[in-house]
């Protein structure tokens, strides 16, 4: 939001839903194009943000950063358990400021002691990810607005910081099963005739696919849309638009965002759901599902 003031030293004064409508925007209302993550730097504790991140991203995962002093660690012991109650699955803990390293003689200083960061991650049943030290050169290569991997590649810190990241990649991989993950590309199913529903409003896809103003319904045979109707949903209640789209013969949703219930009752009924999609004109989303280059990102259920 800084970017968007006038002056960057003014102070943004929200209170929670807005801080919540800012956070639902810039997660489902701009284009991020295909992304490997996209990673969401929350302030500390368990305030407005990292519980609109929970409620907002369905499959968010927690990245939890400590410094090893006891202070530090009570607050991030609040937060483990922040996750647990909201149900984010937790990736791991990272210490950083994990010792410094003397310039003149090269022994490690512990400044905040060290260790406390993994020996919370072992009393929280919480998985360790690895430690970062101190390092001079990233405080100069932030103030200079220069990435730090091009300021020193092949120092400690680098080194620390590429073996947390696979740490990281890992845990990402293991704890998202195959069939769930998000399509980097969305391929056609096979099939010459389909219908297809995509939730509207004002005539683009919405992401409150319960509460949308329409449903285009669009008949595709092969790789041609053949026709496209739009029709009005009736009232929101648990169940009613599964069953209501399964009677009109629906084969297949494109959606932004829905919850888990809505998904597993179209699966009941042999409708594949695919969510993630961008806010386009149902014409467009369904040519490029057509054309096998459909990309998707987070399910981004907003009711």
């Amino acid at each position: 939001i800084e970017c968007m003031m006038q002056d960057t030293d003014t102070a943004v004064i929200w209170r929670g839903p807005l801080k919540h409508g800012a956070i639902k925007q810039f997660i489902a209302e701009v284009d991020w194009g295909f992304l490997d993550y996209l990673i969401v730097d929350s302030p500390p504790g368990t305030g407005d943000e990292p519980l609109s991140i929970a409620q907002i991203i369905k499959d968010a995962r927690a990245l939890i950063v400590t410094t090893p002093q006891e202070v530090s660690l009570a607050d991030v012991r609040k937060s483990i358990n922040f996750c647990r109650h909201v149900g984010m699955p937790i990736l791991g803990l990272i210490e950083n400021m994990s010792g410094l390293e003397c310039p003149h003689c090269h022994k490690e200083i512990d400044i905040f002691r060290t260790g406390g960061g993994e020996r919370t991650a072992k009393e929280m049943n919480v998985t360790f990810l690895g430690r970062l030290p101190f390092e001079l050169s990233l405080v100069e290569a932030g103030d200079l607005g220069k990435p730090f991997a091009n300021v020193k590649p092949d120092g400690p810190f680098a080194k620390a910081l590429n073996e947390i990241i696979n740490n990281v990649e890992m845990q990402c991989e293991a704890q998202v099963p195959a069939d769930t993950a998000p399509p980097k590309e969305v391929q056609m199913a096979e099939g010459s005739k389909m219908k297809i529903a995509v939730p509207l409003a004002e005539g683009k896809l919405t992401n409150h696919f319960g509460h949308c103003e329409q449903f285009a319904i669009i008949d595709v045979d092969g790789d041609k849309i053949n026709n496209k109707e739009l029709v009005t949903p009736p009232p929101h209640e648990p169940g009613v638009i599964p069953r209501w789209l399964g009677e009109m013969g629906v084969n297949l949703i494109i959606a932004g965002g829905m919850g888990q219930r809505a998904i597993s009752l179209f699966q009941e009924r042999g409708v594949r759901v695919i969510t993630g999609a961008p806010n386009l004109e149902p014409e467009e989303l369904v040519q490029q599902y057509l054309k096998g280059t459909l990309q998707t990102g987070p399910n981004v259920c907003d009711h």
